[in-house]
């Protein structure tokens, strides 16, 4: 297939389209400027997994939010069925600062509110990423 065939076929697929609908867009094709195949195929490849973690970071939130019977905020109200986009704005304004002394770390975390903690839980990530530790020991 010729790659305007690709992109046709590829923008007749639905369900690609709700979820990776800003790829379709021309101002987001167009600016691309590689000209190697090889390049063209990696990016390709780029979209794809990134489309693939979106789309698993959608079904993990929404299974868990049913099963907790909970709801986190959303563009318009609470809602069970978050999209990525709503995801990352609630995950705005997090702030990790790391400085290394000439024997210790010190790590500080500013804006991480109990929103963000139930959102890491509701993904089984570990909490503690985010939590200050008075000092790392250095390596």
């Amino acid at each position: 297939m010729t790659d305007t065939e690709i992109l046709k076929a590829y923008k007749g697929q639905s369900a690609v389209e709700t979820n990776f609908k800003w790829a379709k867009n021309p101002a987001a094709v167009a600016p691309v400027f590689l000209k190697d195949p090889k390049r063209i195929a990696v990016l390709g490849f780029v979209y794809l997994v990134a489309l693939m973690v979106y789309t698993l970071m959608h079904r993990q939130i929404r299974q868990s939010l049913k099963q907790a019977q909970k709801t986190l905020p959303g563009n318009k109200g609470y809602t069970d069925n978050p999209t990525g986009s709503v995801l990352f704005q609630n995950m705005r304004g997090i702030a990790v600062v790391v400085i290394s002394l000439s024997k210790s770390t010190l790590k500080q975390i500013t804006n991480f509110t109990q929103l963000h903690t139930d959102i890491l839980r509701y993904f089984s990530f570990d909490v503690e990423i985010y939590q200050p530790l008075k000092t790392l020991s250095s390596a």
